[in-house]
């Protein structure tokens, strides 16, 4: 535990000297000065615990002392000493923020328990004041928890109603298979259950890769046939939102070493979150270069309604949304784009973002081209 640190501030010099070796010999740091003046230069220039302050000084007296200090050292604990001690000097003091007094003459078996009196209560505050902001972190965990637990309630309800009410439905007799309402119950089914798998396959990934175990089957591919998969596994999602999608994918591009499946929940998590956060009739831009010689990058930017640039950082943690309201305009798990950094950064890669308030967002990827060595995966044997 460090040492308690002490200010001891007396005209007199036998007095500080007394207190000098009283309060050293009692393993606390301290620092005696003949004035006010002093005693303001030194707590500008360090940090003290206790301030022992005589209040009869000439040029500045320890009430003035007081009355300069108390507002810039709130956390300062002062007991001054007095030679006229009576009941509204004691009050005046407490009343300006002193915590104790004693009266002069002293020795020192009759300050040193003042000054232990006061460094207890000291850390009796200090204390307090931890376990107000543990009960604060407490509360704000038990109100993220209560926020997730709704949150999963709801995206794993919604889906799982709309299956239970065809089920019922096709059991009941009331669709006929031959009818195009038929087919379009399966649709929403089938809709229904690439939701879920989605919400299981994102927890998954980010529980494997937070506790390491994300492991990897990789093989060569080409980065535009995952595109390309992620894009037919959200064709839905896109024309229900008259969606423009632009590909910029240069010729030649080398296959890197991934785990298509993998990497695909990560290409599938990024795609579907520039869409549901685009405008109907909005704009989805991918585009893949070759930064350097065995580096594949992977930029995809939309005109959605952006992020502040405060919550950036944010938005890869999981369970997070930069709206987390109960009236936010989009649902969903804040899942996506964690498990998609989990992914890009189990093959080595780097995911960063960049966006602007009502223009829309870009993400941009990087990954080594290269056959993987020293991590932990095996190969897909061709």
């Amino acid at each position: 535990m460090p040492k308690a640190r002490i200010l001891v501030v007396d005209d007199e010099k036998v007095a500080r000297e007394l207190l000098l070796e009283a309060l050293s010999s009692e393993g606390f740091f301290v620092r005696a000065v003949a004035n006010g003046f002093e005693a303001l230069d030194a707590l500008k220039a360090d940090k003290f615990d206790l301030m022992l302050t005589d209040l009869n000084m000439p040029q500045m007296t320890g009430n003035e002392l007081i009355a300069k200090i108390r507002d810039t050292f709130p956390d300062l604990l002062i007991i001054v000493m007095t030679a006229y001690a009576s009941l509204e000097t004691a009050i005046k003091t407490m009343q300006q923020g002193a915590y104790d007094y004693v009266l002069k003459p002293f020795t020192s078996e009759t300050i040193i328990p003042v000054v232990k009196r006061g460094l207890e209560r000291l850390k009796l505050k200090q204390k307090t004041l931890e376990l107000a902001e543990v009960a604060q972190k407490l509360k704000e965990l038990e109100q993220i928890k209560s926020d997730l637990l709704d949150t999963i309630t709801h995206e794993f309800s919604t889906p799982i109603s709309i299956l239970k009410a065809y089920v019922d439905m096709f059991l009941t007799g009331h669709f006929d298979s031959s009818k195009p309402r038929c087919r379009e119950g399966l649709r929403s089914m089938h809709s229904a259950i690439i939701r879920l798998e989605r919400l299981v396959m994102n927890l998954l990934t980010l529980s494997m890769g937070k506790n390491k175990k994300l492991n990897l089957v990789q093989e060569q591919v080409l980065v535009q046939d995952l595109i390309s998969n992620a894009i037919s596994q959200l064709k839905e999602e896109i024309q229900k939102k008259e969606i423009r999608l632009v590909l910029n994918i240069p010729p030649n591009l080398p296959a890197i070493w991934a785990d298509p499946s993998k990497l695909s929940i990560a290409l599938v998590n990024l795609l579907d979150n520039s869409i549901k956060f685009n405008k109907t009739g909005g704009f989805i831009r991918v585009t893949l270069t070759k930064p350097a010689p065995q580096i594949i990058g992977i930029v995809i930017s939309d005109t959605g309604s952006g992020i502040p640039e405060a919550k950036i950082e944010e938005i890869f943690n999981p369970f997070t949304q930069v709206d987390m309201s109960s009236t936010r305009e989009y649902q969903g798990t804040g899942l996506g784009l964690p498990a998609a950094k989990a992914v890009i950064e189990s093959h080595g890669g780097r995911i960063t973002a960049k966006s602007k308030i009502g223009k829309g967002s870009s993400f941009m990827i990087v990954i080594p081209c290269g056959k993987p060595t020293g991590r932990s995966i095996s190969t897909k044997k061709s």
